[in-house]
């Protein structure tokens, strides 16, 4: 009985791919499925160390997949919308690297009762105001960068009313009102 043979491409030919930031369409890093198993699998060479750990690591914990050899790390408005699309709780945990501008003055103008309890998705918001308006990096310094980085401050004080207040309406109401006043009186600080 004859054998058969199975032609298959090489491994290093077959890629990978994965993409999608909410609301930025999409980017494809691409990598040869071998070393995306290989790094799954822990195997991690020091030319890999070298080559850009924190991407490969932030890669894998944000289920992109990775770029390919040769290929540029992501960008840095790549890594603030990755930055910018967390949740509260680990944009909190976020190393504060360059050359991003970490600043933040809390919860401007909120009475300290709202300003400790969003206190973190109001840091989440300085950090989008500061890098993307025209005051720091100037990564989005238009209408519907500061709508989007508004936008996201009410999903994160919404989910920390979920998560700390069970979703309970004032908490809601209370965010709601930040909102409306960052989106009122917001205009100042992101386009200065």
């Amino acid at each position: 009985m004859p054998s058969r043979v199975c032609s298959r491409p090489p491994r290093s030919t077959l890629i990978a791919t994965r993409s999608t930031i909410a609301d930025q369409g999409s980017i494809a890093m691409r990598r040869p499925l071998s070393s995306i198993r290989a790094v799954a699998a822990g195997v991690v060479t020091t030319r890999a160390v070298a080559a850009g750990m924190v991407t490969t690591a932030m890669a894998l914990v944000l289920g992109l997949a990775l770029p390919a050899p040769g290929a540029s790390a992501l960008s840095v408005r790549e890594t603030a919308d990755l930055i910018m699309n967390l949740g509260y709780a680990d944009f909190a945990e976020q190393p504060q690297a360059e050359p991003f501008d970490w600043t933040t003055d809390g919860c401007t103008a909120t009475p300290p009762r709202q300003a400790r309890r969003f206190r973190q998705a109001c840091e989440q918001h300085d950090f989008g105001y500061r890098n993307y308006g025209r005051g720091g990096l100037a990564l989005w310094p238009e209408e519907d960068g500061r709508k989007w980085i508004d936008s996201r401050f009410l999903t994160e004080m919404r989910a920390i009313c979920r998560d700390r207040h069970g979703g309970a309406d004032w908490c809601r109401d209370q965010a709601r009102v930040l909102y409306d006043a960052v989106r009122l009186f917001g205009r100042f600080a992101y386009f200065d």
